[in-house]
Formats: structure tokens, sequence, C-alpha cells
């Protein structure tokens, strides 16, 4: 099975897993796994919710339920797939992976379009070999040691109360660990390395007025504001190709979030002329990223 082959099948799993009689599961999956903040999607809800979670009604994933009814080689080569974070290196023209966690070895049949590096990536096995398929997130490789860390500090809070498993097991089934850390490292740069600190900055403000009210405020900001076009209530300042800084509005406040202090500065003082007994400023805080995985 090639990319595409995966990316074809891959859509009628999607079709499968929207079905009716799986309406209630997929309720629960977005209350386990959906951002709780602004209740939006993050980062491959979907993917993880065919692969790895298991449904309140069979204690199966929905990839094992369409093999009952569907059952095929391509399908089980997709079920048996995995995915955790790998070092791509290269040799000789070839590709190979290393995975973060485990140390585990695996060659590609075919190179992929990306550079030596960080990412998280799907993989079948199929003749001896390993494909990439599905979705390809990048991380900074600045975050290897700290990333590595979390998901062993996981496994070891697990297997100390008593739950014995393998290092590879834990990982597709707490896959969702993967996705939480993509969610958290999106909103870190390179550019905010100060002392090889990793820092995150967020001033927030406590609003009064309607939604409506607050993104006609927004949009009139003195610099462009645009929206997330696939999260809603995320917004993005922009000064030209830069991006100054995000804002997440949730529960009556506003989060804005600086990859540095000049940024950070910048918009607070932009803010300034907006504030009111409508548009109140909170408070603001610098988090590591060694903070922002704790929470």
């Amino acid at each position: 099975m090639n990319a595409h082959d995966f990316e074809e099948l891959y859509t009628e799993f999607v079709e499968f897993a929207i079905s009716d009689c799986y309406k209630p599961d997929l309720e629960n999956a977005k209350r386990f796994f959906v951002n709780e903040k602004d209740e939006s999607d993050i980062t491959g809800f979907t993917e993880w919710y065919i692969f790895n979670y298991p449904l309140d009604s069979t204690g199966t994933t929905i990839i094992d339920e369409y093999y009952k009814t569907n059952p095929s080689d391509d399908v089980k080569l997709a079920n048996d797939s995995f995915r955790s974070i790998f070092e791509i290196s290269t040799e000789r023209d070839k590709f190979f992976l290393t995975d973060l966690i485990t140390g585990d070895h695996y060659e590609l049949s075919e190179p992929i379009q990306h550079t030596e590096g960080l990412y998280s990536l799907r993989l079948i096995f199929h003749d001896h070999l390993y494909t990439v398929v599905g979705d390809i997130y990048e991380f900074d490789i600045l975050y290897k040691d700290s990333l590595k860390k979390y998901i062993l500090e996981q496994y070891n809070q697990l297997t100390n109360i008593g739950n014995p498993i393998d290092l590879k097991t834990f990982i597709q089934e707490q896959n969702h660990l993967i996705y939480k850390l993509l969610n958290i490292t999106d909103g870190v740069y390179e550019e905010n390395i100060t002392d090889e600190s990793l820092l995150l900055y967020q001033t927030t403000y406590a609003y009064k007025m309607s939604s409506d009210a607050l993104v006609d405020l927004l949009l009139n900001f003195e610099v462009p504001v645009y929206p997330d076009e696939e999260d809603l209530g995320i917004y993005r300042v922009m000064l030209e190709d830069e991006i100054l800084a995000e804002i997440e509005i949730f529960d009556q406040k506003l989060n804005v979030l600086c990859n540095n202090e000049s940024h950070s500065r910048q918009i607070t003082e932009m803010f300034k002329p907006l504030l009111s007994d409508d548009l109140i400023f909170v408070g603001s805080k610098t988090y590591t990223l060694e903070e922002l995985l704790e929470e």
C-alpha cells in the first residue's frame, strides 16, 4: 500500500466513523480529546478517533469495526499502522527513522519530502519495509529532550500504579499525548530561544461585551487580525508577513499569546487604548515549554 492508496481508504474510514450508529461514541471521544478551553477541534482528532479510541459500545476501535465488515489486506495493513515521534536520518539515499520514545529503528521503502529532523509520522509495514502514510507533523528538534521526558514521565506514572505495559503499546494506547504535544509546540517558535529556553508570553483580558462586539473590536485593531480558518475563537495578529500574536477567546476571557518578549510588549501597548469597563486587563505570565506540557 502506498500513501495515495491509504488516503483513499482513510476517506472510507472517516465516512464509517461519522455514521449514525457511532454518534454517541464520537461525542464521548470529543469530550475526552477536544480542547476544553474553546471547545474546538485540535490537531489529529479524527485520525486518533479512528485508530486509537476504544469505543464505549464495543471496546474496539473504529478501524477494528470497519475491518469486520470490510476485510481486506489493505484494511489490515492500515489497522496495523502506528504513529509515534521519529527522528529522520539519511544514509546513501536511504531514509531511516528512529523512534524518539522506544529507540526502535525503521527503514523506509521510499523517500519522503522532508529533511532530517523530528516528525510525528504514521507508518505501515509492507514488503519488509515501512511506508509513511497520513499527515506529517514537524517538531522543532530543540524540543527533543522535553518531548521524550514528558512521554516517559506519563509512562512511568501509569506503570507505577500497577499497570504493566510495554512502551510501544503505551504510545499507541495513549496516542492522544502526541497530538497534545503538537498543539502546545505549535505555539512556540525558534525565535523564542533565549539562553536555550523556549518561552511563551501570555496576557489575559476579561471582556463583558458580546462576542460579536469583541470580534468587531479585534477586526478594527490598528494592525490586521485574521480569524483562523479551522479553529473558532482563534485569531492571529499580523504585521506584514510576521505573526505578532495569537488570540484565544473562551469563557469571557481573551488570551494573547506571543513568542517573544518584544512582541508581547508591542501587543500590550496596542491593547491599552481598547481597555474599558468592558475589556479589562487581568494579568501576564511567561510559560516555559515544560510548564505548558504539565498543564
